[in-house]
């Protein structure tokens, strides 16, 4: 999906009309009910942030797009004001398309995130922002995976069942907190097989 934020702003200067006091510096043209912003219409805030869709009693709601700066825009559904329903947001160069709910990631989604070293891909469930539930996670380094975690999620670590490929090894079964804990097997990349049980990440002999 490919938006034109730049002939967005031009379509949105070439049509504005300014309502309100001159200190509010809150610019708005659109269909209007009782006063208030009602209907299809176009906002750009005193602190420059472009919204265009459509509104219900003065808030967002509905379908919209908001540009939050020069890179970032939030495009899809809003509820009283916030980010609610499926959508797709792009700033400071990450990319998630999913499910919102009051301003959060929160249902099933897929984000990519770009850091100076790698970047990380996650593809599953979310809650209040965090990765939560049944998801996985990859890291990859100059277009290689080097980890990967597929399995359950609590509060954005591992938690619960999962494989962990790492630095040739895998293992499968229990986490707690983002570490090996409980039942479980590790395979080296030799073959080498350890079954047990583990402690925070030891190996209980």
């Amino acid at each position: 999906m490919i938006i034109n934020l730049s002939k967005m702003c031009e379509d949105f200067s070439s049509s504005v009309q300014f309502l309100g006091k001159q200190n509010q510096c809150d610019f708005y043209t659109g269909q209007m009910y009782n006063n208030k912003y009602h209907g299809q219409g176009t906002l750009k805030t005193k602190n420059g942030i472009l919204y265009k869709g459509g509104f219900i009693n003065g808030e967002r709601s509905g379908r919209g797009i908001q540009q939050f700066s020069k890179d970032g825009y939030y495009s899809g559904k809003w509820l009283k004001g916030q980010r609610s329903g499926y959508g797709i947001q792009c700033q400071s160069g990450n990319f998630y398309k999913g499910q919102f709910r009051e301003d959060l990631m929160h249902g099933f989604g897929e984000l990519f995130i770009n850091i100076s070293a790698y970047r990380q891909y996650y593809k599953g469930y979310f809650k209040d922002g965090n990765f939560n539930g049944v998801g996985l996670l990859e890291y990859i380094e100059n277009e290689i995976m080097v980890k990967s975690y597929n399995g359950d999620f609590i509060n954005g670590v591992y938690d619960g069942s999962g494989t962990l490929i790492f630095d040739g090894k895998e293992y499968v079964g229990e986490f707690k907190n983002g570490e090996f804990h409980g039942s479980g097997t590790m395979t080296t990349v030799h073959g080498i097989v350890t079954t047990g049980n583990w402690d925070y990440g030891k190996l209980i002999l």
